[in-house]
Parts: structure tokens; sequence; C-alpha cells
């Protein structure tokens, strides 16, 4: 098959790095180890024959014991330079270009050839060397000859009829060509296509058997066009042939018994959907990939990429998705990733091979991307998954589309691959949106993987299970019942999380605050603070609404199929509680027997809606979707440090009014302030108050009098100055909260 000799792989099994120590400790006994056979180890460097027993293990010598000290007989050997590290290159695989010159593509041929002059210029490439010979001078990369993959290759991943397709176009005219192109996902079309694609494939194959048979200890393939996107039936994104899945299967083939189990690290910007289908229920091939992912909103579109795609059937726990949810990541969040999901995991599987998947589409300055790699980032990386395998690391070029990014990134891969230390300016702070992604993902993937804190416990799908804080919930509400009056405010809505069923309770104050990461309204960070009303001895009239708690399951797939959208589910119930509880409704003839007619649940002239955290958001959707000017005295509202949002309704009027009724109590070190003296927010975000703490924990501790005493003067109270217990509250009013 191609050039894949199936005779050698007999001798893989760390033949390069114990042929030398044979010859050695054979040298340093008069012992002759009984029935041995010598095997002829062609293509390893600096050995040429390995002895062993019938069983095909190493020999062991029974009488022997190596000398420490040199002797005569036996003159001390210099250890031989390392092995060095490969390197493939072919100029044809420039071929591959648009039809219409005068379209530049993102796929652009001068990618490759960006790359090699980086690598010439940093003096690693001897241009001198004749391709092929075996030198052993580490202070150059070791040329790897590219060939064209065979139609058996090929075949081992695509169906004969894309082959056939892709071949067929070199004898294409050009307006064919620029049909196809228009007409394919993301694909363009040349005379050269396959012959480029082919080049491409037979060069990952080659770099990876080199690797295996021990001629490099590693290798870096500057290959186009790309692969990871390319189906089994089909090209797309750029891609024909996926080169590291028939790379992979290539060499699982021609060495069975030492390379059985293969790591795909794919850190290209794009989700590697082409890969990962075809392994996607495939046990010896671990396929990891971190991605911007946007909700499926971003190349490829759809949800293949999510984090809860971890694989089917007997690979079910080998495909691991780690998806950005926006654009703008950076080291800080690629090292996060690989410390504590990335490493974890790998080291568990044990690889006898990394395939990198090298896309250096997510490096700064790429305008596709739209991340902050940097290149000692991508160093960083590379250094870490060259712990696994004994070092077996082969790295392809995928995507990557700024010529000077992509320069830069690949040769610090290539430098540290050679053995360089990476440089030491990278952080390993992960942004918030980085540090969220990945404990999402650690949650799925701990049922699958020990190194990330054990497996988790699933509902079985048959089992009638309710969720432990719903039942605990439902005590609790009987029990403020029974204890304070609070009344639960029915919420009759399907589509509202069943969650919500028990949170919506009339009281003058309930406060929660939930786990900033996982969103869970925690029971023991629940408070019923009642100073205002309490101190009075006055009963309310009226609901007073405690709603919108945080909340998102991410642990499972039954969760996320039951996961509540905080900020929509802040919004719905917000809306729901003022049209069934505080303003007019219809009662339906089918709940009443009677006529269709309007009627008002509360009679409440005064409300006051209190927001923390989410909250907000619900608040300020009802101000946009209903006119509450009327009854509504005043809006408070906890932001800390969460994005400040407008009201945004079309009526002039209403901007003022928020102004005016607002008080949105923000963190002292939000980006609000920064220009505030030179440039205040608009009228729509309220008026802004700038708090004497970030935390909004401390916010509503700290501010907690000068907010009660502009209620007071909102709904035209005094209140004695630091003096909650002295506030006279005069007629009957509502806080929402």
């Amino acid at each position: 098959m191609g050039s894949v000799d199936a005779d050698t792989d007999v001798v893989m099994e760390d033949a390069a790095n114990n042929a030398v120590a044979s010859e050695q400790h054979a040298a340093s006994t008069e012992t002759t180890p009984e029935q041995h056979y010598i095997i002829d180890m062609d293509g390893v460097i600096g050995a040429s024959t390995v002895g062993y027993h019938q069983d095909e293990s190493m020999v062991e010598y029974d009488n022997a014991t190596p000398e420490i000290e040199s002797s005569p007989k036996s003159p001390p050997r210099e250890r031989p330079d390392p092995i060095r590290t490969g390197l493939c290159y072919d100029d044809r695989m420039r071929l591959h270009a648009t039809v219409d010159t005068s379209d530049v593509h993102p796929e652009d041929p001068r990618r490759i050839a960006v790359i090699y002059n980086a690598l010439v210029q940093a003096g690693l490439v001897n241009q001198s060397e004749v391709v092929g010979r075996e030198e052993e001078d580490s202070r150059f990369l070791f040329t790897i000859p590219a060939r064209m993959a065979e139609k058996d290759e090929i075949t081992l991943n695509h169906t004969s009829e894309l082959y056939d397709f892709v071949k067929s176009t070199n004898l294409m005219d050009n307006n064919l060509l620029l049909t196809l192109s228009s007409e394919s996902d993301s694909v363009y079309f040349s005379k050269y296509s396959f012959e480029c694609a082919s080049l491409s494939c037979g060069g990952a194959i080659e770099t990876c058997v080199a690797v295996m048979r021990g001629k490099v200890k590693n290798a870096i393939a500057v290959i186009r066009p790309p692969g990871h996107h390319a189906e089994r039936a089909h090209p797309q994104g750029f891609c024909f042939f996926n080169n590291a899945c028939i790379a992979a299967q290539v060499v699982q083939k021609a060495f069975p018994h030492t390379c059985r189990k293969v790591l795909i690290m794919d850190w290209d910007v794009h989700h590697g959907n082409g890969t990962q289908n075809t392994f996607y229920k495939d046990p010896y091939v671990l396929y990891v990939s971190i991605h911007v992912h946007k909700d499926g909103k971003f190349y490829p579109q759809g949800g293949a990429g999510g984090y809860d795609r971890s694989g089917a059937e007997a690979g079910l726990g080998k495909n691991v998705n780690i998806p950005w949810p926006k654009h703008g990541m950076g080291d800080g969040d690629y090292i996060y990733a690989f410390q504590n999901v990335v490493i974890p995991i790998a080291y568990e599987y044990d690889p006898d091979l990394v395939i990198i998947s090298a896309g250096f589409d997510a490096a700064e300055g790429d305008e596709i991307g739209m991340c902050n790699v940097s290149p000692t980032c991508y160093a960083h990386m590379t250094h870490m998954l060259m712990s696994l395998a004994r070092g077996k690391v082969v790295a392809l070029l995928e995507g990557g589309y700024n010529l000077d990014s992509i320069a830069k990134s690949a040769l610090a891969v290539t430098r540290t691959l050679m053995g360089d230390p990476p440089e030491r300016n990278v952080t390993n702070m992960p942004s918030r949106a980085g540090f969220e992604t990945i404990q999402t993902v650690i949650r799925q993937q701990a049922r699958y993987w020990y190194s990330l804190g054990g497996k988790q416990v699933q509902v079985p799908k048959k089992v009638k299970a309710e969720r432990m804080h719903d039942v605990i919930r439902a005590y609790q509400s009987e029990m403020l019942y029974t204890k304070f009056k609070m009344t639960k405010l029915q919420i009759f809505r399907d589509r509202i999380s069943r969650s919500y069923e028990n949170q919506v309770l009339a009281t003058p104050d309930m406060t929660g605050f939930p786990d900033p990461i996982t969103k869970k309204l925690e029971l023991h960070e629940s408070w019923l603070d009642d100073d205002y009303d309490a101190s009075k001895g006055k009963s309310r009239p009226g609901p007073r609404s405690r709603a919108a708690p945080e909340l998102s399951w991410t642990n499972s797939s039954e969760s996320k199929k039951r996961s509540v959208d905080v900020i929509k589910g802040s919004e719905e119930v917000c809306v729901y509680l003022w049209d069934n509880y505080l303003e007019y409704v219809v009662v339906l003839e089918r709940m009443i027997k009677l006529s269709n007619r309007m009627q008002r649940v509360s009679d409440a002239s005064s409300i006051i809606f209190l927001g923390v955290g989410h909250a907000n958001y619900g608040i300020l959707h009802l101000l946009n979707s209903r006119d509450c000017s009327e009854r509504v005295k005043g809006v408070v509202q906890f932001i800390g440090d969460s994005p400040i949002k407008p009201v945004l309704r079309a009526v002039t009027d209403v901007p003022q009014w928020y102004f005016l009724n607002s008080y949105n109590l923000v963190a002292s070190n939000h980006a609000v302030w920064d220009s505030y003296s030179t440039k205040k927010p608009k009228k729509k975000f309220g008026r802004l108050v700038k708090a004497n703490s970030t935390m909004v924990n401390d916010m509503l501790r700290d501010h907690k009098n000068e907010v009660t005493h502009w209620i007071c003067s909102q709904l035209g109270e005094t209140a004695p100055p630091g003096s909650i217990e002295d506030v006279d509250v005069g007629s009957p009013k509502d806080i929402l909260t």
C-alpha cells in the first residue's frame, strides 16, 4: 500500500531507542543469549539489529550485569546526536489556486510558501542537503519527501465516488470549474486540485510513517489543501481529502502492534466536522477539538461541535469538543483548556501517536478566526503534547489565513518540536467565557474520564426522577407559607421552566446569590430579609415577589433538555407576573366558566421593581414590552459588573421616565466609569450610581440605607437619615424583586 512496508512493523516497538542499548549490553557481557533472532532494522537511525527471544520480547540477559566503569575491551561510546525533527514540504502543492486570478481566496497558495521561507530564514532547513539523505545533523530538519496518496489509501476514509470525482476535475475546462466552485460548500476547484490534494494527503501519510518507523522523532508537514472538514462523501470547507484521518488509518493498518491508539488534537479555530464524523464510534482514535462555536453559528454551522457530542457506541467518550462561545479567545483560555482537559484526558488515554491538526487561524491577526493566540502559546501546547506517545508527534497544517501569523506560529511549533523550550511570556489566566466553557466540558467529560474527577452518575432515562433542588424548594415553599404566610404565585405556562414553580413567592424581600460559574442557586446562599416591613409591623397586601433565579444545568444530556436560558426565563417570568398578578388580565372562559372579561388582580397603586443580577434583564424586558409608568414608581437595579442595558421602547418619553425613576448601582470598576467624565451615558440607560464596591453582595449591604431612602422618596415618604427602623411607611406599596 503506497510506500508503507508492512514487513517492517515488527521493529517499531522502541526500536530507535533500544537498538543501541542492545549492542552496548551485548558487548559488555561474555554471555551469549540463547536462541535469538536478528531482525532487519530498515530505516531506523543508529541501529541495524536487535535481539529477540522466541516470545518476541526484548532479550533478557540472565548472567550478565552491565559494567558501570569502562574497560579496555569495551571503550565508552559517545551518545549519538538526538534524532532529528522531520519536515514535509513540496512546492507543487502551490499549484492549487482559483481559476479566477482576480479572486484572492483565503486558502492562498502562498500559505505554505511563507511557512517554509520562515523555516529557511530561521536556519532550520539545510537547503544544500540532498533530499532523502539521512545525515544526522540535528541543527536542521530532516527532509521527508511528499508523494501522491494512492486510491486505496484515500478510500480508507472516503468513498470511491468522491475520489473519482475529485480526480475528474483535472480534465475540466475553466468554465465548468468555476461553476463547480460556485455550487460547492466553501471549496474552489482547479485543474491541479486533485494533484495537490493527493500530495497533501500523501505528505501527511509519509510524515506519520517516518515518525512511526523511527526515521525522525517528530515532524511537521507543511501541506495544503487542508483536510479536517472533508466528509466521507463530499469535499467541504477548503478541504478535499481528510489528511489526518487517512494518515491515522494508514499507520494503524501498517503498524498494528505499535500504533493502536491515536490522538488527533485539532486546534484549528473551526470544528473538524469531517474528522469527528470519521471516528465518532471508534475507540482507537481520541479526537479533541478546541474551536469557536458560538452556539453553532460559526462555521461549520450546527450542533456537531457542541460540548455534548462525546462519541457513540464503542467510541463513547472518545470525542471531546471544547467550543468557545465567542471570538477573541486568547492564550490563557487555550493553556487553561490544555492543563485542565486536554492533557489529563490524553494521559489517561495514553496514545501511541499524536497527530495535531495544526490550523493557525486562531492566531492573533487572523481575520477569519478573530482570536488572539500567540506563537508562544502554540509552542506551549506543542510542548505539552510532546510528553505523550514517547514524543511521537506529527503536526499537519490545516487552516490559518494571515500569512504573517501562520509563519510565526508554525515556526514556533517547529522550534519546539526540535527541542527549543517555549518562551515564558504566556498567561494561563482564562477569560470568564473560557473558564465557564472548560467547567462545562469537564462536567460533560467527567463521566468518561477519571482524571477529570471521576465518573458522574446519570439518571436512568426510564426512571421518573425529580431534581433534589426542586424537591427541597417545594418543601421550603410549604414551610415559608406556614411560618410567614408567603404565598406561592402559580405560573400556568408550560414553556417557563418548572424550576420557577416554587421560586416565585410573595415576600417583602428574598435574596439569593447564584454560583458565578454554574449559575445554580444554592439553598445555603438564600436569605430572607424583612427589615423594611417587620420593623414597622406592617402587613402589605398584594403580591411581593422574588422571581427569576439564575439557573443553568449543563452536566448531562438529560439536564440539557431541561436547561434554562436564564435571561429568557427572567424576561418571561417578569412579563407573566405583571400580566397575571399586577396588571389587567384576561380571565379565560375555560377557567371560570364565564364570558371573557378584564379584571385587575392587584389594586396596589405604587410598585417598586428591585432587580439583582440577571433579574435586571427581566425588568428591562418588561419595561420595553409593557406600559408600566402609571403604577411603577421606581426601578432599583444592582447591576454590578454586568453589561448595562437600555430601555428600547419606541415611545419618546420612556427614556426620560426611566432616567428620573431609576436607581442603578454599578460596580466601581465597571468600564462605564472609564469614560464617564468625558461622555456620560444616554438617559435610556437610566440613572447610574457608582457603588462603593465591586461585588453585588457587598453592594446590597453597603447601599441598603440609601436605596431604602430613595424608595421612600419615590413613594412620597421621608425616612430619618441612617435609620431604616424610623421610616414611616404610609399606604400599601408593592416591591417586585
